[in-house]
């Protein structure tokens, strides 16, 4: 599920996704935004630390966990 929103000055985004099947492993999620994002904050669901594995891109966050299959809210946003 996700949800965009946008301003004259920020553009912020909702997204929802589950980590990666294996522990550790790098997982991209698509953040709806064109430009890199400014700012993000993770929720996990469940029982996990979550982390940034690699800096955001132009499409995407990119993810790890140190736990298996845990899902997760993001709060995007770009000013």
């Amino acid at each position: 599920m996700s949800w965009f929103i946008e301003n004259a000055k920020l553009k912020f985004n909702i997204i929802s996704g589950t980590t990666s099947p294996t522990a550790n492993t790098e997982t991209a999620h698509a953040h709806g935004g064109n430009t890199t994002p400014k700012i993000y904050l993770i929720k996990a669901k469940k029982q996990g630390i979550i982390y940034e594995s690699k800096t955001a891109d132009n499409t995407n966050i990119y993810l790890k966990c140190n736990n298996a299959n845990v899902t997760f809210d993001a709060l995007i946003i770009w000013w």
